[in-house]
């Protein structure tokens, strides 16, 4: 851990856990969503190829699949679309300012190729993707 980074979480306080996905890639931006405490999650950025990684924030499924995954689909609305599952929209946000904040944030850096990892790769558009999360502003 390098000395700035160091000082950067001193001076948060106390530090509980540090995410780090492995070894060759623990240089990822990193931000937790804030707002969905049930989803809880950490949103990953990685410069070098402006890609922003998403798990549970976001879907992008392609139409058809196994059974469970038609019905998955039809439950949450995210059937051959990017975008947040319905029920995360309407249930799972607690926080919708705190929510809007780390959007802001997360659209803030510069990425254009997005990755779900329920779903297909967005190799472009990424961003224009992420401001679809209208629901927040209700």
């Amino acid at each position: 851990m390098s000395e700035p980074l160091r000082a950067a979480l001193d001076a948060v306080g106390p530090v509980r856990a540090i995410v780090c996905p492995n070894r060759a890639h623990h240089l990822l931006e990193q931000h937790r969503f804030a707002g969905v405490p049930l989803v809880n999650e950490v949103v990953f950025s990685h410069p070098a190829t402006r890609t922003l990684l998403l798990t549970d924030l976001a879907f992008n499924v392609p139409v058809g699949g196994t059974k469970g995954a038609r019905f998955f689909c039809w439950l949450s609305g995210t059937e051959g679309r990017f975008g947040p599952a319905s029920p995360a929209g309407f249930f799972m946000v607690r926080d919708r300012e705190a929510a809007r904040a780390s959007l802001a944030r997360i659209l803030a850096r510069d990425f254009n190729r997005l990755t779900a990892t329920h779903g297909e790769v967005l190799e472009r558009g990424g961003r224009d993707a992420l401001r679809g999360f209208r629901f927040l502003d209700s």
